[in-house]
């Protein structure tokens, strides 16, 4: 019986310490985005509500995830001009102290995956509230698709492979 009780109260302390706090919105798909803070690689912060009226593509990334690294390579190479002559803004946010793992820094994953800084492509570090609401699951490769009105019109994981739907689907075709 004991044993029965120890295991419960196990059970509900894991679920008091994981689960998001209290109040904050969880991004969906036909619901506005949530509005959240970042800070890009010069120091300076962003909201994510000062893109609204601009599509983009928001992009959680962790550090030390060596696919991330590749994606942002993959990315630089072959999809940075074009989602930047339609003027989808790719957002790259590293989530919230990198998931709690030890990784490179923010700068340095930067340069070794050639990541270029650009109005449309803007790498930084996320709140902890904003990794909460948009990588609750705290995935190393998660992203969204936000139209120009604000509204959340696709998620998923491994944006790498995905770069030229969610540049189709940013552009509204």
């Amino acid at each position: 019986m004991l044993v029965g009780v120890a295991v419960l109260l196990a059970v509900v302390l894991a679920w008091v310490l994981v689960r998001p706090p209290s109040g904050l919105p969880q991004a969906q798909v036909g619901k506005t985005a949530p509005d959240f803070s970042f800070t890009d690689l010069s120091g300076n912060n962003h909201q994510l509500a000062a893109y609204e009226g601009h599509p983009i593509v928001l992009w959680w990334v962790a550090t030390y995830c060596s696919t991330c690294g590749q994606g942002t390579q993959y990315f630089a190479t072959n999809y940075a001009a074009q989602y930047g002559s339609a003027g989808i803004t790719l957002l790259e946010v590293e989530s919230y102290n990198d998931l709690g793992q030890p990784g490179p820094s923010l700068s340095s994953f930067a340069s070794q995956n050639g990541y270029v800084a650009s109005p449309l492509w803007v790498l930084g570090a996320g709140s902890s509230g904003g990794t909460t609401t948009y990588n609750p699951d705290s995935y190393m490769d998660a992203y969204y698709v936000i139209n120009s009105g604000g509204t959340v019109i696709d998620t998923g994981t491994n944006l790498p492979a995905s770069f030229p739907a969610a540049l189709q689907e940013a552009q509204g075709t």
